[in-house]
């Protein structure tokens, strides 16, 4: 007996055409839904934060993460190769785009841009914290700043311009020191006040 109606589109195929005998297969970068009484059965690309290498895939939740330090468009066929730019990070699947302030959530922590106190080169994972002895006050950077001269700074990721803690009283600290009272720091970041000088709070020479 001949086929008694017409049948719906299966998930991993698409029908986006009249008068079709057979379903296509859904290409790479793409996953097609199957057809519903609210979904008419298509081709969409996996989106922005993702890419899909496979045929026949059904859903949107099939479609890859974009690997670690890496940024991916929509409707990729393949892992990118694009490094994540720098002053930013990108775990699994970050998005190209705006800064790359999304992510596609597949439960992994956000990418954004690099919080104030850190660091990010291009193909960054996560931000890297600024050594002792600096810190940085804006988001967004490859370059942590030495610590301002009469303060120092004793933790990483510091970020405030107001977090570096004064020189000790009898000491002096020049830019970069890390200690509140450092002694023939052979690094010259700073030292005893010298005789026939006096140091108050937050010297820096």
């Amino acid at each position: 007996m001949g086929q008694s109606s017409c049948l719906g589109c299966p998930a991993g195929m698409y029908c986006d055409e009249a008068n079709m005998e057979s379903p296509n297969q859904c290409p790479e970068g793409h996953y097609c839904p199957a057809t519903t009484s609210s979904v008419v059965s298509g081709k969409i690309e996996c989106p922005a934060g993702t890419y899909n290498d496979r045929p026949n895939i059904g859903s949107e939740d099939e479609c890859t993460p974009c690997p670690v330090g890496k940024s991916c468009v929509a409707g990729l066929t393949a892992a990118s190769t694009v490094d994540c730019l720098e002053t930013f990070f990108c775990p699994y699947g970050a998005l190209v785009g705006d800064g790359y302030t999304n992510t596609y959530v597949f439960g992994q922590s956000a990418s954004g841009k690099c919080p104030a106190g850190y660091t990010c080169a291009a193909g960054t994972t996560a931000p890297t914290p600024c050594a002792l002895g600096t810190f940085q006050v804006l988001a967004g950077s490859t370059a942590c700043d030495a610590c301002t001269g009469g303060y120092y700074c004793d933790e990483l990721g510091m970020y405030e311009l107001n977090t570096p803690q004064k020189c000790d009283r009898g000491y002096y600290c020049t830019t970069g020191s890390d200690i509140p009272n450092p002694v023939g720091d052979p690094t010259g970041k700073g030292d005893l006040c010298e005789k026939g000088y006096y140091c108050p709070l937050g010297s820096s020479a």
